[in-house]
């Protein structure tokens, strides 16, 4: 456990280097293959990313973790962290809880004016995945609560949400062509999935909602293998303005 401890104190950092990995990755393979480099985009993208980590600092301190803390004392169970079966499932539980809480995001407005923020891109590429809008900090503290409650130290589920951050942002890529026979994409969300997440396509609207596997969506009717290219973006108004990255849809929704 000292091992995964020390990689969650530094999780920020590890978050930090993912991100500038994958990125540059991305920008030298444009670079390389000539194609053109979504600037305005990324620009976007940083805006929401730094309003986001803002938020989260103040309420990860300040609400978060407090809450966290005082659960943690009041846990039904003292879980065996050596074993194995305990991991992983943890891991199902919190994929299960991410997959309706993704669900829930895209079918009630008011978590859909913010969340339509990171459908906000129409060119896909990993930058994409720091378009996060900073109110995820605050409507989202309720579906993370069950871990701390069933025993979960706060240090371990800061290193889960990093993992899920970094395979996040490999999914965001127009590259990795669908293999409809390939295990992976029986069982896991790949980046081929994930476009059709992010498509405006009318067979892809308000498909693929896992976060790490697809059995949730294949299970509860919500899959769909990507079988042509992905519109990407929102229906309606765009979010193309820096205001947007931070207000979303709630002006919208608010008039």
């Amino acid at each position: 456990m000292d091992l995964w401890f020390a990689f969650t104190a530094r999780a920020p950092l590890v978050m930090a280097a993912g991100v500038t990995l994958t990125v540059g990755a991305e920008l030298v393979g444009r670079r390389i293959a000539g194609r053109a480099i979504p600037v305005g985009e990324m620009k976007l993208s940083a805006v929401a990313a730094f309003s986001f980590m803002a938020v989260k600092v103040v309420a990860g301190y300040g609400l978060l973790l407090p809450v966290h803390v005082f659960l943690y004392r009041y846990r039904l169970f003292d879980v065996d962290l050596w074993n194995p079966f305990t991991w992983l499932g943890i891991f199902l539980m919190r994929d299960f809880v991410s997959y309706w809480a993704h669900r829930i995001e895209h079918t009630n407005k008011w978590l859909w004016a913010s969340h339509s923020i990171h459908h906000s891109f129409e060119t896909m590429s990993p930058s994409c995945a720091t378009r996060i809008p900073w109110m995820e900090n605050l409507y989202k503290i309720p579906f993370g609560l069950w871990m701390p409650l069933i025993g979960f130290d706060f240090r371990l589920v800061v290193g889960i949400d990093t993992l899920a951050a970094l395979i996040s942002i490999a999914q965001h890529t127009d590259r990795f062509p669908a293999k409809p026979d390939g295990w992976l994409q029986r069982v896991f969300i790949v980046p081929s999935h994930h476009r059709v997440h992010h498509g405006t396509n009318d067979a892809y609207l308000d498909k693929n909602f896992g976060a790490v596997l697809c059995v949730w969506d294949k299970l509860f009717g919500t899959f769909q293998a990507e079988v042509e290219p992905a519109r990407f973006g929102i229906l309606g108004r765009p979010l193309n303005r820096r205001r947007d990255m931070v207000l979303g849809r709630y002006p919208d929704l608010l008039h």
